[in-house]
């Protein structure tokens, strides 16, 4: 697939919604792997009057690198993670408007921090772009897309064309 002219961009509050789907779906599986390790006991802190909270490494290892491993399995086999799946959504490459390869699916996860820094301008700046995309998708070079409007718009270039 190839992006055309009348290619639609998905705009901030869709993949604001998105996002937020995918962090219920990733924190519910995160959850349940930390009760499968550690036992249900893990989550009495919550309701300690105390609040005394001891973390383990493989917690920080589960919380880091569990996300970031779903995300990119995500972008690169389907296009899309759960949330933006179920809100339309595809991620491609802004020049092929093919899928990512892992390399740059990666360089994307890891860019969020770019955009998170500097008061999360990065992501605002969806709001504002032509091409709806974010410090992290134009230093990874992706777009996010509507997936429905991807495939009518190659229809109507193609009827253009013939």
């Amino acid at each position: 697939m190839t992006l055309s002219p009348y290619t639609l961009y998905a705009g901030f509050w869709r993949r604001l919604f998105a996002t937020l789907l995918d962090q219920i779906l990733f924190g519910s599986i995160t959850a349940l792997l930390f009760c499968l390790i550690f036992g249900p006991e893990y989550f009495y802190w919550l309701i300690s009057p105390h609040n005394e909270v001891f973390y383990s490494p493989l917690e920080g290892v589960i919380d880091t690198a569990l996300p970031f491993i779903l995300t990119v399995y995500f972008w690169v086999k389907l296009k899309a993670t759960p949330g933006k799946l179920l809100m339309g959504c595809i991620v491609v490459n802004a020049k092929t408007g093919q899928p990512l390869t892992t390399a740059r699916a990666a360089l994307r996860y890891l860019c969020y921090l770019v955009s998170a820094l500097p008061l999360c301008l990065g992501f605002l700046w969806v709001i504002w772009d032509p091409k709806r995309q974010g410090f992290h998708d134009k230093i990874a070079d992706s777009v996010v897309i509507m997936e429905e409007q991807a495939s009518k718009a190659l229809s109507v270039l193609a009827k253009q064309i013939k």
